[in-house]
């Protein structure tokens, strides 16, 4: 069962953190509350100020808003924590949950709303990633070929090396 915890609580932990000499493992025993919990409080308090410490109510964001926070994330290489924490979002799982979406819908399946019923599964079709028109068959083909062209190289570069080693062996003589 998830805890919920009030606003004054949560800043209370903050504040004991920032303005002591505490640790997190400290405040963690003290309050019995894993400390996960209490740096996700203090590093969305850095953040985002106090404000993000009080209880949000549910919030519809529109397709536009999910579409920036994906591109955002893999743009900047950001983890689901920092992006949910730039854009001020209750949890990093609403960002993975609309990365899925993203990556096997594309942007139209972002810009749905599911909570107004007004879509049809059916509707949206996978995105195909557009990587190759090949067959497996010519991509196996084309994955022994540069084997075999890599280790004719390795074997070129091996017979180069071995000559330098004759060439100055020779001039020391």
């Amino acid at each position: 069962m998830r805890m919920k915890y009030s606003y004054e609580f949560k800043l209370k932990l903050v504040k004991e953190y920032t303005e002591g000499m505490v640790y997190f493992g400290f405040l963690a025993e003290k309050y019995e509350i894993h400390r996960s919990q209490i740096q996700k409080w203090v590093a969305d308090y850095k953040a985002n100020g106090e404000e993000v410490l009080k209880r949000r109510k549910f919030k519809v964001y529109d397709g536009q808003f999910k579409i920036n926070v994906v591109k955002y994330m893999h743009r900047t290489g950001s983890s689901l924590a920092v992006t949910a924490r730039k854009f001020n979002l209750n949890s990093s799982t609403i960002v993975r949950s609309w990365e899925k979406i993203y990556l096997g819908h594309g942007e139209p399946g972002l810009m749905i709303d599911k909570r107004s019923g007004r879509h049809d599964k059916e509707q949206l079709k996978p995105v195909s990633l557009k990587l190759s028109h090949k067959s497996r068959k010519e991509l196996v083909e084309e994955v022994n070929l540069l084997r075999t062209e890599n280790a004719y190289l390795k074997k070129l570069d091996a017979l180069v090396q071995q000559k330098k080693i004759l060439v100055k062996k020779k001039k020391h003589k």
